[in-house]
């Protein structure tokens, strides 16, 4: 996979987590469950640290990843595995 398509996916799930935060889970699930996940786990996390921040371009990955050291531990599990997941 090469370094921009890596980037797309990680955009994607990063826009995707918002959906799913903005919608309900159990919806969005079908649709991608890593994003769905992570927006469980983080669902005040985000709120907390993103709340302000426009979805799409990676802004809420981007977040996420700047608040990395600040999140609850459930929320960087899931988020540290759906990144992981993107990479592959």
């Amino acid at each position: 996979m090469t370094r921009n398509q890596c980037g797309v996916q990680i955009a994607a799930l990063g826009l995707s987590v918002f959906a799913v935060v903005q919608s309900a889970p159990a919806q969005a699930q079908g649709k991608n469950p890593r994003a769905a996940a992570v927006a469980q786990a983080c669902r005040s996390d985000l709120n907390q640290y993103c709340a302000g921040v426009q979805p799409g371009g990676g802004r809420i990955v981007a977040c996420l990843k700047a608040n990395e050291g600040k999140l609850s531990a459930g929320c960087q599990s899931a988020f540290v595995s759906a990144r992981k997941s993107s990479a592959q």
